[in-house]
């Protein structure tokens, strides 16, 4: 079932590439200037060079979608194994959510890790999970909400399944907590729901955080830490080899290696472009830990971390960080979205956890291939003990 027109009244989608962010600069549209100067300066080099450039396990394509005064990225899979978890279906649904699974104890655990052999991998395949289309995908853990309504939904995936008639189409890091009106919008579209992550968000400076024992002793830590606070992007930008090695130790060797793989060179560019903000902790010229954040709308999202693990831990660097996101949220008046991981410890200061979904549309594609996504929904969905969302 197709979605109906590429366009609709007073609204355009346009499919390319370079080009639709030299032409988003030069437009005089007011309402999303400086979101689209952010991700313009971000896209236009991975555009360039590829994602793989600057992600090792992000072997995609990447497209630029313009639509209501948005630049959206558009990534696209076709095959490629072995991608990080935000943007292979296989590895998030395979690796990922059966390990949030273990943690709490759930009993889909065991279902879904079948989902590595046959048949249900022929299943996952027959779905078309190695063709996949992702919307506003920034390659980020939490990607920026996406701000259209129902009617620039609908056009737009009329112009994805045109362009990409045999790919699933999906949304990513929809939280219906942080952005009830896209969640809407993408139902009544069409998209089905089903549970990717856990997430945690805080209200910094309600008393469910500031009164919890663990923050009043995270802020004394901050407070008086011999480690001092570092926003200069010029002394940041020449410690990028040591933010680089802080973040992969955490990622890629504490955890399970299927989060991205950000390198030097993304790190690099991150701090070039602005499109993220990033305090690092320096101590006898050495920097220890860092956190990274952007703004979007009403929320403060944490977006990576990293801190030496070799580091003694009563120093609490993981502490100071997220104590730091807290107090910039409460400062600027936002609500803190801390992502998913470290349950116990968000917990313990006040954070609320709560699904996030993966959005999507498959009404295009024959019957027998929507069979691998109806049983990841189910698999996925039934774990959390929530609903699938226009199924």
């Amino acid at each position: 079932m197709r979605p109906g027109p590429a366009t609709v009244p007073d609204q355009e989608v346009r499919l390319g590439g370079a080009e639709l962010l030299e032409e988003a600069r030069r437009s005089n549209d007011e309402r999303n200037a400086e979101r689209v100067r952010l991700h313009a300066g971000y896209l236009e080099p991975l555009l360039a060079r590829g994602p793989g450039h600057f992600i090792d396990n992000a072997r995609v394509d990447l497209r630029i979608a313009s639509c209501a005064g948005q630049l959206l990225p558009i990534v696209v899979t076709s095959g490629t194994r072995g991608n990080a978890e935000t943007c292979d279906l296989r590895t998030h649904y395979v690796d990922y959510v059966p390990m949030q699974f273990r943690r709490r104890g759930r009993p889909s655990a065991g279902w879904m890790s079948r989902l590595r052999n046959t048949p249900a991998a022929l299943l996952m395949t027959i779905g078309g999970l190695d063709r996949v289309v992702y919307v506003n995908n920034f390659l980020f853990s939490t990607n920026p909400t996406l701000r259209l309504d129902t009617s620039q939904l609908r056009a737009l995936t009329a112009a994805l399944v045109e362009a990409y008639p045999e790919h699933v189409i999906l949304v990513r890091s929809v939280n219906p907590q942080v952005d009830a009106s896209s969640h809407r919008a993408l139902q009544e579209a069409r998209y089905t729901m089903t549970h990717s992550r856990t997430v945690y968000l805080f209200e910094p400076g309600s008393p469910q955080v500031t009164e919890r024992t663990n923050v009043r002793d995270d802020r004394r830590l901050l407070a008086t830490t011999s480690y001092r606070t570092v926003t200069d992007r010029n002394r940041l930008a020449r410690a990028a080899p040591r933010l680089t090695h802080l973040y992969r130790a955490l990622y890629l060797g504490k955890h399970p290696r299927h989060n991205p793989a950000f390198n030097e060179r993304f790190f690099a560019h991150v701090l070039a472009s602005r499109v993220w903000e990033f305090v690092g902790f320096e101590h006898e010229g050495s920097i220890d830990a860092f956190v990274s954040y952007f703004v979007d709308g009403n929320f403060l999202v944490g977006a990576a971390i990293g801190y030496d693990l070799e580091r003694p831990k009563r120093l609490g660097l993981y502490r100071l960080a997220v104590m730091f996101l807290l107090e910039e949220a409460e400062r600027r008046g936002l609500r803190l979205n801390l992502s998913a991981g470290a349950d116990e410890f968000k917990r313990g200061r006040g954070g609320r956890a709560c699904h996030e979904f993966d959005a999507i549309y498959d009404r295009h594609l024959p019957r027998r291939a929507r069979l691998g996504l109806t049983y990841l929904r189910r698999a996925s969905n039934r774990g959390l003990g929530v609903g699938s969302g226009a199924d």
